[in-house]
């Protein structure tokens, strides 16, 4: 059996190169990827307790696979899965948060990022939770609703800031935390 560590893990952003170790009790005879796919495979020395160790990195978003080959024809197939830079999925994370996830009501929750159906395509609300309940409409992410997505968004625009996103952060703490929150001592909707 060949034993594989993977740094930073199996998920790899593709312009970030993985550290694959490996080793086996009959030795490693290469490493390979997956044909088609533009996998960069370089050898990177010899690490600590027997382990080889080689560089990867994936030219194709989506699974990859790299077959590590060891002792008399034997083979371990790992499979990665190669994403977009980070820095693209956080901005196509935050930009879906503040264009989809906001509700725009005249209802309390106005300004609120709420959650969002993906088989509907339409925001989750309190006038049309399928289940029913205000307990299960706000289950959510986080113990608030649409608290957690407002962290993140600000989190982002401290240093990437946009400012259609920071308006978005305006409108919510204006018209959800300071309007709603914060001003009433009863619960309505």
């Amino acid at each position: 059996v060949a034993d594989t560590v993977s740094l930073p893990g199996m998920t790899i952003p593709k312009d970030t190169e993985a550290t694959l170790a490996v080793r086996a009790k009959d030795g490693i005879t290469g490493v390979t990827g997956e044909d088609g796919k533009n996998i960069q495979i370089t050898p990177a020395g010899e690490g600590k307790d027997g382990y080889s160790l080689y560089k990867i990195s994936f030219g194709t978003l989506g699974t990859n696979q790299v077959t590590v080959h060891y002792g008399d024809g034997k083979e371990s197939v790992l499979q990665y899965y190669s994403t977009e830079a980070l820095e693209t999925l956080i901005d196509a994370n935050t930009e879906f948060i503040t264009t989809k996830q906001q509700a725009k009501t005249d209802k309390g929750y106005d300004g609120a990022y709420l959650q969002w159906n993906m088989a509907t395509g339409k925001l989750i609300t309190w006038d049309d939770y399928p289940g029913g309940g205000w307990k299960t409409w706000m289950a959510g992410g986080s113990d608030d609703a649409g608290l957690s997505s407002a962290v993140y968004v600000s989190e982002k625009n401290v240093t990437s800031p946009d400012k259609e996103q920071i308006e978005s952060l305006d409108y919510y703490i204006e018209n959800f935390i300071w309007g709603y929150m914060q001003k009433h001592d009863t619960y309505e909707v």
